[in-house]
């Protein structure tokens, strides 16, 4: 993942490269970067014209499912084979899914695969606690432990 640093911007969202597309008129587009506030897709071969305005559908690539979340997208600009949309309209629920997605590739809880993206939220292994001893190994312990503490305690006077 990268969050590309600009100067001299006045953008509102960060904008990140993840691997994702988008479905529009039932074409489906490369997108290169997106943030909460639009997106730019790539290679382009369809004419687009500035303030363009309709339904587009972010396609999230998982593992085992690819996410598809809807929004009323419009053209920015167009330039060659590049295209840059803003979001006109955005609902909450989609807002949070994209929020969660962001949170968590910059936390670094997605990984890609070939273009798949993984999520690596597992519960944590807890380290082993310590068990208390059996008698049987207490009493082997203890024994070890004076006659250690009788040597070094021998060794010490005589030094």
């Amino acid at each position: 993942m990268q969050v590309k640093m600009e100067k001299n911007t006045n953008r509102k969202y960060y904008r990140i490269e993840l691997p994702a597309k988008v479905s529009i008129n039932s074409n489906i587009y490369t997108v290169k970067d997106w943030s909460l506030g639009g997106f730019m897709i790539v290679n382009v071969q369809d004419v687009f014209v500035k303030d363009w305005q309709g339904i587009v559908k972010l396609l999230l690539p998982f593992d085992d499912v690819e996410i598809a979340v809807e929004a009323e997208a419009k053209v920015a600009w167009a330039r060659e084979d590049r295209v840059g949309f803003t979001f006109v309209e955005i609902s909450t629920r989609v807002k949070n899914i994209l929020k969660t997605y962001l949170k968590s590739s910059i936390e670094g809880n997605l990984g890609e695969i070939d273009g798949v993206l993984t999520y690596v939220d597992a519960p944590e292994i807890p380290l082993p606690t310590e068990e208390p001893m059996k008698p049987e190994e207490e009493v082997v312990f203890k024994r070890n432990f004076y006659t250690r503490s009788a040597y070094y305690w021998a060794f010490g006077a005589i030094l």
